[in-house]
């Protein structure tokens, strides 16, 4: 079987950049204009949404753009292998939006699988994906999402998070995906099921 990359659509990419311009821009006039509530707001957002979305393009650009890869192994993501027979589903994680989701029955392969130039980027991007979430907390105390960004000191801490707070391991927006999120989800299972079985390790 051959391997299929999966790459965001390229309108849906650019729609989502130009939000984050947009707010990252109302961010910097509240730092600008506004009092000291609306400045820490505004820091957060630019960091946020310019940092956040910077920081995110530069991945995905040393990555192809690529967002995973199925292969007749399993699914590669952030330069791992996640092995069919560790995959225990593939889904739609219902939220304030839709949004796909992968769920792990077991992290130590995948860990293992990565080279740690890789392993380091991707701890990496989700610390900074977490330090606004601690900020956040700080502006309002009480929200309790503070002790999930100081927690989540490596990948594997990372991952038992979003399996406990999300369901999954791994969340994609529909903007990174080339087609539905239902099409995806039965175009993954139908790929699963041509695969050759795996062998014992």
């Amino acid at each position: 079987m051959e391997r299929v990359e999966i790459r965001p659509r390229p309108w849906l990419l650019g729609m989502v950049l130009a939000g984050a311009l947009g707010f990252s821009a109302f961010g910097l006039a509240a730092v600008v204009y506004g009092d000291s509530g609306a400045i820490a707001f505004g820091l957060v957002t630019v960091i946020f949404f310019g940092g956040g979305t910077t920081s995110a393009m530069l991945i995905m650009a040393r990555r192809r753009f690529v967002s995973l890869t199925l292969t007749p192994l399993g699914i590669e993501v952030n330069g791992g292998l996640i092995p069919w027979e560790d995959v225990q589903a593939v889904g739609v994680m219902k939220a304030s939006t839709e949004l796909l989701g992968i769920r792990l029955a077991r992290y130590d392969r995948y860990v293992a699988s990565m080279m740690p130039a890789d392993r380091i980027v991707a701890e990496e991007r989700m610390r900074w994906f977490l330090r606004p979430i601690a900020a956040i907390d700080g502006l309002f105390p009480g929200a309790g999402l503070g002790n999930i960004a100081r927690t989540a000191s490596s990948l594997e801490r990372g991952l038992r998070l979003g399996r406990n707070r999300f369901g999954w391991e791994f969340v994609f927006s529909p903007v990174m995906i080339d087609r539905p999120l239902v099409s995806f989800v039965a175009f993954v299972e139908d790929y699963r099921r041509s695969s050759p079985p795996a062998r014992d390790s």
